[in-house]
């Protein structure tokens, strides 16, 4: 891949982030996940909106988000999303950021082999 490819690349992928950010805000799934209503800091492990005065906030807890997404019927496409969203930061689709990044990665590499496959 030459230099113009990889800035062409890193253009699509801000043009699609940008689509996938836009796309919730018009999607009905988000009005039937579980998670609708649920305070920041049960999903979102560094963010500091629900702190108090003195900036501390109740700890995150693992398996408390698990909980919240495991019966939700939108979790598929809370998960596709987030990845395609990058938003990579908060749990989304029962997976933590580093699972998401993984999972990410891990649909990069098949999307890659299954071009390959196709050219040849």
């Amino acid at each position: 891949m030459n230099e113009v490819q990889v800035i062409a690349s890193g253009a699509e992928f801000r043009r699609q982030t940008h689509r996938a950010r836009m796309e919730i805000v018009f999607a009905e799934w988000p009005k039937r996940a579980v998670c609708k209503g649920v305070p920041l800091y049960v999903m979102y492990p560094d963010n500091e909106a629900d702190a108090d005065k003195d900036g501390n906030r109740p700890p995150f807890s693992e398996a408390r988000a698990r909980a919240v997404c495991d019966p939700c019927p939108v979790r598929t496409e809370c998960l596709d999303w987030a990845l395609r969203a990058n938003d990579t930061w908060g749990v989304h689709g029962g997976l933590m950021p580093d699972e998401q990044r993984e999972e990410r990665r891990r649909r990069i590499r098949r999307k890659a082999l299954h071009r390959n496959d196709l050219a040849g």
